[in-house]
């Protein structure tokens, strides 16, 4: 068919007829062959009216699947998602066999989100409390007094933390949000107390005597 068609063309029989995707088709499958790629030509996306095969979703399919979700995880469909590549892998359908599956949808939608989530909480932590404890030490200026608070803000995020771990079992997005949180408030208060407690040495308390008037107010 190809034979006919270039000679009509040469001949100048077959008009306006073209062919040159055809050609391509062809020449690209036969390079990708000689360079030891597997690669096939669709007859199917060459005769479709687009003309488009592969690139129009001739050959598309999706598969709808219901997967069972692990909540108790920040990345629920961990488990299924991972099995569902690994099933992939080892039917060949990675391309090597002309076949590809892909995931989407909203468990896959959700699962990207949650990743991005646990990969930037720690990052978001770390920030938060070096941007806290910078403003403390040029806002306080005594190490002794944001030594203090960083000691009192660790320990009031591990004793939140096995409280939360304790009496409900597992974490979640809003605990991952809430470490964020709770160095802001937490930060407050300690200012609060830190300035009563300077207020009180400025007064002629002694350092108990400080604390103390601090604690009461």
């Amino acid at each position: 068919m190809i034979g006919l068609a270039v000679d009509g063309i040469v001949e100048g029989q077959a008009g306006g007829f073209e062919i040159s995707g055809v050609l391509n088709a062809v020449a690209a499958v036969a390079r990708a062959q000689r360079e030891g790629r597997f690669k096939v030509l669709s007859w199917q996306g060459l005769m479709s009216a687009q003309g488009e095969g592969e690139k129009a979703g001739a050959n598309r399919r999706f598969l709808l699947i219901q997967p069972t979700l692990d909540f108790s995880s920040l990345q629920p469909a961990t488990a299924a998602m991972e099995a569902l590549r690994a099933l992939a892998r080892k039917m060949g359908f990675d391309g090597t066999k002309g076949v590809t599956v892909r995931l989407t949808g909203s468990a896959a939608l959700a699962q990207e989100e949650f990743k991005s989530v646990e990969q930037g909480m720690g990052l978001a932590g770390a920030l938060s409390l070096v941007l806290v404890l910078g403003l403390l030490v040029i806002g306080l200026r005594s190490l002794r007094l944001v030594g203090a608070m960083l000691a009192t803000l660790i320990a009031g995020l591990v004793w939140t933390a096995a409280f939360a771990i304790a009496f409900i079992g597992q974490l979640n997005l809003i605990s991952v949000a809430f470490a964020v949180l709770f160095i802001g408030l937490s930060v407050d208060f300690g200012i609060h107390f830190a300035l009563r407690y300077r207020e009180g040495l400025n007064g002629g308390a002694d350092h108990r005597g400080a604390l103390t008037q601090a604690a009461r107010g």
